[in-house]
């Protein structure tokens, strides 16, 4: 990961050393520090960071081992616990790094610029993302100052995301305040995404509120896809809750006689059934 001349074979490197280190971890576990270190390493290396920027560091919800590639609310906690771990012992690092890539200027003609641009957004909400893991009040005044003050769609979107997944008492007035400024069809169906996704405790209760809104319409295909399919993309509370799945199961119903399209996008969620745990895959079986 530190050494090797090929920008892909770092990559690869860094990528077996964590789908190591997640399979591990879903075993039991603590985080290892080298790893938490190595991370930090690697996201403070500027150069990297100009060349691949942060799609290099990502850690994905999924292992390779195909015994472990369904349990999707133990993948989500485990890289939860990693991002943690990284934010515990670099929260004032990351701090900077955020504040320095917040005033970093592209330079360049236009498409260089842009391209920079793009890569420093990354790296900027990287930071944010793990920081966001902290759950504080500090940092939770960090994200929605980011939303506030948000430059483009990606560093409001992001910040949106994290806020709603935090345990901000004002995360309904930012909610409302995040649906009335949505206000082109692509922007709408951005945000529905992000209330559908939503990863928090009371996920169900902020999508229930969205689909109460006088602009939702569950007729437009837009709507269905925004808030329902990604809402079903998000296995872990779908499939392995239940309440997400009683709320799948009432959605594939209602949505059947209006959509037959979108309706079949929200059965293929279910796929691997016979690849997940027996607890849940009855269950899932059963609503099925």
């Amino acid at each position: 990961v530190r050494l090797d001349d090929d920008i892909v074979s770092r990559y690869v490197a860094f990528y077996q050393l964590f789908n190591s280190e997640k399979e591990r971890l879903l075993v039991g576990g603590e985080v290892d520090p080298a790893l938490v270190d190595l991370y930090y390493e690697m996201l403070n290396d500027s150069k990297l960071m100009s060349l691949v920027s942060s799609q290099f560091l990502a850690i994905f919800e999924s292992v390779e081992d195909e015994k472990y590639a369904h349990q999707y609310d133990k993948l989500f906690e485990v890289k939860k616990k990693i991002s943690l771990a990284i934010a515990t012992k670099y929260k004032h690092e990351l701090m900077n790094l955020y504040s320095v890539y917040s005033k970093k200027k592209a330079v360049g003609n236009y498409v260089e610029k842009t391209l920079q641009e793009i890569k420093i957004r990354q790296v900027k909400n990287l930071c944010l993302a793990l920081l966001s893991k902290l759950d504080t009040l500090e940092i939770r005044k960090l994200v929605k100052k980011q939303y506030l003050e948000g430059t483009c769609a990606t560093d409001t979107n992001l910040a949106l995301s994290l806020y709603l997944d935090s345990s901000a008492k004002d995360k309904m007035k930012i909610l409302k305040d995040a649906e009335e400024a949505a206000k082109s069809l692509v922007a709408w169906e951005s945000f529905l995404y992000i209330v559908g996704r939503n990863d928090s405790a009371d996920y169900l209760k902020v999508i229930k509120r969205m689909e109460k809104s006088s602009r939702f319409r569950i007729e437009q295909a837009n709507d269905q896809r925004g808030l329902y399919l990604s809402f079903a993309g998000n296995r872990k509370k779908s499939l392995l809750t239940e309440e997400g799945l009683s709320f799948l199961k009432s959605k594939i119903i209602q949505l059947a006689g209006i959509n037959e399209y979108t309706t079949g996008h929200l059965l293929k969620v279910m796929g691997s059934v016979d690849k997940m745990e027996k607890k849940h895959s009855k269950r899932v079986i059963k609503m099925m």
